[in-house]
């Protein structure tokens, strides 16, 4: 092997000739470089260095040289010896933080090319060990030591990283330890906390090396698509466009200058805020969307922060809020949109790599789905975006639709985020949970609220009253119908919305067959591909606005109109649910106080045939909840201030059912774990392990967490899962059309389609698959819709109507 270069990559031409050679020297510390910066904000710079130099120690060995000089096909596992090589050399005792320093990197290091791998797995294996001393990998150590350290790294070069990573680490342990034991929760809950925040700065560490080995080998295979180094974001820039448009926003009604009196609140916050989790507590329609992001935006520019994130629970809020976000910045030349009814132009390196990473744009508009797969799903692709979230402002839209299952989960990650990676954390609802008070909580900042007047301002923003409507036996669809019916005589407009998209198609077909002529009917489900929905919501904005316009109104809705849509109906009807829903829908109710008293947001109990939520536990827990509540209140008691919403949190966290849902039960290999506690104490497998080997269990500071498991079977409650192109309206049914046609997709196609795209959960795929609704197109990129399957009222159908116009 003297006589060529110990090789990281080959760059091959056409006939397989080799065009170019880039040492394992080049490779490795270009990736610990990169490693190394992204490191730099938890304080990990040495380790994240030592982390890069020996991943692909492995390859210094002839089998390997041989299969890239050669191009072979066989598959040689080269992420095992720098593992092995820093487990075996952590020192004579390898106690304490030199443990945790060879664990950390190492893990780092055999699963670079795959995912985390469990330390001691449910049945107390230590799969993490199989690979470090896997046998193929066995026979070349000794080979793979001997080559690297004598013609790429030097071991004293290695040796002193590692004890200067040691030093790191040893700090970072003490940093957590202590920010668990300043609370006042119990020994277990600390120590819990503790082994989350160790596994996540792994898994940061984890982050950074595929993010770094990836742009490397990328950028050196292609050089031209080599960014420029990132810039610090021009945040006096975007603040001063957001000041500018938000005091062109004239006040038109006494309430839009108690919204300017919270925004500015927001912005004197914003310009002292400092790491930490804060509360935007603030009533619905109390401006919170541009409140929010003019908080970001002062935050930002005071700490330079690298990136504002904004999370929402839904695609719709994110998809209404984007919207609003262009026009506060100017456009959308800072800003990137990540959900899954994005369509991304794959030509366009530029943007993909935003969207792998997370990085290379000021703001990132994104879903929550999203963030909690990047911090607990298992595809490296996921894993990756995690650096990007170090030094950045974190804003949870609606953060009361957090599904229950994942509270312990979000809780101790976000204590990671605000201490360890310097986030500032703002949670923004007009029902915050009690967060602080479950047996894993959040640790809030001091004070924590933005807007510490909250109750004020909830006082000074009531402009409805709920009014519980309780048949026995619950509403029929038909039922429903006519009571809606009966409040047309002292309402124009009602707003109808229900728990279920069948409820709603029901109630739907019961209103259209007996509506009086002068009544408009208006489906809103996320069956509508989003131009529809859009062209909906501004058709009743537009109508509700008219004064001149005398006919009545009817819309029939599902929860996505409850957050960030700015609609004010007279009337409200929301079937049974959780109070932080009924509170989000009577948001829709005389929103600006324009009937200069309270109105009406009735509260009905429907059949269960019409609404069937056993398979949705977090609706139909939060409904019992408000059942309950409603039993309990004296009456007359406000149902929307925020001690009835504190003592609804206290009855929905309470159950013994909810207890055992938050720490995310899952069947493995037929027997139901916590992943939270796959992921913290292990309390099960380490049992066995111990059973298993008369080994002691490991120190409870030690990484000990079945990761590979736990992430393996980590799901985010994402309904939705596959866009497809819907043919609405003229422009939907040309590009549909041009769609079938093309061989490839063109970028404007792309970013057309995104208005016709409507996101399908995987049976409702198989079912339009099956009655051949469903057409590949442009090459097999994309999916659409025929046009027989979307209703011009109920958009996408996945029951089929009789269609002999089609040709199959």
């Amino acid at each position: 092997m003297s006589d060529r270069i110990l090789a990281g990559h080959i760059l091959r031409g056409d006939n397989d000739e080799i065009l170019a050679v880039q040492s394992l020297e080049a490779h490795s510390r270009a990736v610990a470089k990169h490693c190394a910066d992204l490191c730099r904000s938890i304080g990990l710079e040495n380790l994240g260095y030592l982390t890069g130099l020996l991943h692909d120690m492995g390859k210094a060995c002839h089998a390997v040289q041989d299969h890239l000089y050669n191009n072979t096909p066989e598959k040689i596992n080269h992420a095992s010896a720098g593992m092995r090589w820093l487990w075996e050399n952590r020192g004579a005792s390898g106690a304490g933080t030199r443990y945790i320093t060879a664990q950390l990197a190492g893990l780092a290091i055999g699963c670079h090319h795959g995912e985390r791998l469990d330390i001691i797995a449910p049945d107390g294996s230590e799969p993490w060990m199989q690979r470090m001393y896997a046998a193929q990998a066995d026979k070349l150590y000794p080979e793979n030591c001997q080559v690297f350290f004598s013609q790429c790294i030097s071991m004293a070069e290695v040796q002193q990283r590692f004890e200067k990573a040691v030093a790191e680490v040893s700090a970072l342990c003490l940093q957590m330890l202590q920010s668990e034991q300043c609370t006042a929760a119990p020994l277990p809950a600390q120590r819990a906390g503790y082994l989350m925040r160790l596994g996540l700065a792994q898994r940061f560490l984890f982050a950074t090396l595929v993010d770094a080995d990836w742009l490397d080998s990328a950028y050196w295979f292609q050089p031209e698509n080599t960014p420029a180094p990132e810039s610090s974001p021009p945040w006096a820039l975007l603040a001063d466009q957001a000041e500018d448009f938000l005091v062109s926003l004239k006040p038109r009604r006494p309430i839009d200058t108690l919204r300017r009196e919270i925004s500015d609140q927001c912005k004197a916050a914003g310009q002292c805020s400092g790491t930490g989790i804060y509360r935007l507590y603030v009533p619905t329609g109390g401006g919170k969307t541009y409140a929010g992001l003019r908080y970001c935006l002062q935050a930002a520019k005071l700490r330079n922060a690298k990136r504002i994130f904004y999370f929402a629970p839904f695609r719709s809020i994110l998809g209404q809020n984007a919207a609003e976000f262009k026009k506060m910045l100017g456009g959308d030349v800072y800003l990137l949109e990540h959900h899954s009814d994005i369509i991304p132009n794959t030509q366009d390196e530029a943007l993909m790599r935003r969207m792998e990473r997370w990085q290379g744009v000021p703001i990132i508009l994104t879903t929550l789905v999203q963030l909690l797969n990047t911090l607990f799903a298992a595809p490296r692709q996921n894993v990756r975006r995690m650096a990007g979230l170090a030094d950045s402002i974190l804003l949870f839209d609606e953060i009361q639709s957090l599904p229950l299952c994942h509270t312990y989960l979000f809780n101790t990650a976000v204590n990671f985020l605000a201490t360890q990676l310097g986030a500032t954390v703002v949670l923004c609802t007009a029902t915050q949970p009690d967060f602080q008070r479950v047996d894993y909580p959040l640790h809030y900042a001091t004070p924590m609220d933005i807007v510490p007047d909250f109750a004020l301002r909830f006082e000074q923003f009531r402009r409805t009253q709920i009014v519980p409507i309780r048949p026995d036996g619950g509403f029929t669809a038909a039922g429903l119908a006519d009571f809606v019916r009966e409040k047309q005589t002292s309402s124009r407009s009602i707003l109808v919305i229900l728990n279920t998209r069948a409820a709603v198609d029901k109630v739907f077909t019961q209103l259209k067959e007996s509506c009086a002529p002068d009544t408009t009917l208006y489906c809103l489900t996320t069956h509508l591909c989003v131009q529809h929905r859009q062209d909906v919501i501004e058709t009743i904005r537009r109508r509700l606005s008219d004064k001149a316009d005398s006919g009545k109104i009817i819309c029939v809705s599902t929860q996505l109109i409850e957050a960030g849509v700015d609609l004010s109906f007279d009337c409200v009807v929301r079937s049974m649910a959780g109070l932080p829903s009924v509170a989000q829908a009577a948001g829709r109710c005389n929103r600006h106080g324009e009937a200069g008293s309270c109105r009406p947001v009735y509260l009905v109990e429907v059949e269960p045939q019409l609404e069937n939520l056993d398979h949705l536990p977090d609706l139909k827990e939060g409904r019992l909840a408000t059942q309950r509540l409603l039993r309990e209140l004296p009456s007359g008691a406000d149902l929307l201030a925020p001690e009835t919403i504190r003592a609804y949190y206290q009855l929905y966290f309470k159950e013994p059912r909810q207890i055992s849902r938050m720490a995310d039960p899952a069947v493995v290999a037929d027997r139901t774990h916590e992943l939270f506690n796959l992921l913290t104490v292990n309390t099960d497998a380490v049992q066995a392990y111990r059973e298993a080997t008369d080994n002691p269990s490991p120190a409870i500071y030690q990484l000990r967490q079945a990761f590979g498991t736990a992430e393996g079977h980590f799901h985010a409650l994402e309904d939705i899962t596959t866009p497809i192109i819907t043919p609405y309206g003229a422009a939907g049914k040309q590009l549909v059309s041009e769609l079938i046609e093309a061989k490839n997709v063109t970028a404007g196609q792309l970013r057309q389609a995104q208005r016709f795209a409507v996101g399908i959960t995987e049976a409702e795929h198989r079912v339009l698959e099956k009655c051949g609704a469903l057409l590949p197109a442009a090459g097999g990129s994309v999916l659409v819709l025929q046009d027989g399957f979307y209703d011009t009222d109920k958009g996408v159908q996945t029951s089929a109507a009789p269609l002999p116009f089609l040709e199959f």
